[in-house]
């Protein structure tokens, strides 16, 4: 049987305490659904039934993925359809701030760990606890597999001596947990006042690796920020591809009409890469690649 998050059956999981509480959650881009739906829009649609969705917290790269390289802060903002704050926690502050929780009754989590220590995204979630702790906020954590299994641990604990935004507590480089999990050892180890909640996954087995199971071509909403090139430093918005069928993927003719529909999406700001390219000084770039004239494929 298929792993079941508890994103995907939140009306049934969320606590009746909690119902038509002030809600905060910290999500990112991978904080998605079985259908690869985003929890931001999940807990849109919940919002004045089972909560009041009251602000959102990022994590290293941005609540839209949009910082993608190492050290790169972002700032807060202002949720542009809901009108909330989108606090970021990888920038001035680490740590949610007595003035970000002050209007929440519970944080909800929901981020998707790799299994490994020096991933930052758990480390945000200890110093929410941390600060939740001391603001008397309860926290619902919505588990999630551990992609490489929850059976192996591998690597050295945690020196207590090296502790940095990638290791804040003695664990080992593989933890072997899920982040629920995680949640449970930090509050029982460090955090014992704590208010935790965790909504639990349904068939999730600790042998489990991640694969996905799922037909066709999947098209998902993302952001990114380059570094360099064209567009250096500004919010990008694109798709994120998800092959889940390589034998029914066409990745030609997919590339062909993701190319037609920015044409027709952006008639004046489209305008095919010129020459030179790899030492061809006449011929469009595109023509080279399909191997013809452009207008074979995408008219004139």
């Amino acid at each position: 049987m298929p792993v079941e998050l508890p994103l995907d059956h939140l009306a049934e999981l969320w606590p009746e305490k909690f119902r038509g509480t002030r809600v905060g959650a910290l999500l990112h881009p991978a904080s998605i659904s079985a259908k690869l739906e985003h929890a931001s829009r999940i807990l849109e649609r919940h919002n004045g039934d089972l909560f009041h969705l009251s602000a959102f917290f990022g994590p290293q790269h941005g609540f839209l993925g949009q910082t993608q390289d190492n050290m790169v802060e972002w700032k807060s903002y202002q949720h542009p359809r809901l009108h909330i704050p989108v606090y970021s926690l990888y920038g001035e502050h680490r740590e949610p701030t007595a003035e970000m929780l002050k209007n929440l009754d519970v944080l909800l989590i929901d981020l998707q760990d790799v299994g490994a220590r020096c991933y930052t995204f758990i480390w945000t979630m200890y110093l929410c606890m941390r600060a939740c702790e001391k603001a008397r906020v309860e926290i619902v954590v919505l588990d999630r597999p551990n992609p490489i299994n929850g059976v192996t641990s591998e690597g050295p604990l945690l020196d207590p001596d090296y502790k940095s935004f990638v290791g804040l507590h003695p664990i080992p480089v593989r933890h072997g947990k899920t982040i629920g999990e995680l949640a449970e050892q930090f509050r029982d180890q460090a955090f014992p006042e704590c208010r935790l909640s965790i909504l639990p996954m349904k068939n999730w087995e600790r042998q489990m690796w991640f694969a996905l199971r799922l037909p066709g071509v999947f098209f998902r909403e993302n952001y990114f920020q380059p570094t360099f090139h064209k567009f250096a430093g500004e919010l990008c918005g694109g798709a994120q591809m998800h092959v889940t069928d390589r034998n029914a993927f066409q990745p030609f003719q997919t590339g062909v009409e993701i190319i037609r529909a920015l044409r027709r999406l952006y008639p004046k700001q489209f305008a095919w890469k010129q020459p030179p390219y790899e030492y061809e000084w006449k011929r469009l770039p595109i023509e080279v690649l399909i191997g013809g004239p452009i207008e074979s494929l995408f008219g004139t």
